[in-house]
């Protein structure tokens, strides 16, 4: 793998790892005690996204999944090109 495919790829998994990541933990409004006094904003809106703490976990949850495809790419286990192929020749069937 080059280092503008392993980018790409990072890049790819980031966002994944990112949007897996964002609804854990979270509580909204409408599930605080009745007697808690919400704050200001949208009703359902989340108290305390903790999104610096989600931002960190799934830089470092990336790279340990983006190692895991470059290894497997690095063994040939996994090839783009394989896959490319593939589905090529099963366009022209």
């Amino acid at each position: 793998m080059d280092w503008f495919t392993g980018v790409v790829v990072y890049i790819l998994v980031w966002w994944v790892m990112i949007f897996c990541l964002l609804p854990v933990r979270l509580k909204s409004d409408k599930e605080l005690p009745e007697n808690s006094d919400p704050q200001d904003g949208w009703a359902g809106a989340p108290q305390s996204p903790m999104i610096k703490e989600k931002m960190i976990a799934t830089t470092i949850l990336s790279f340990v999944v983006w190692g895991v495809i470059y290894l497997l790419i690095s063994a040939e286990i996994l090839s783009f090109h394989d896959i490319a192929k593939t589905m090529i020749e099963e366009d022209y069937k």
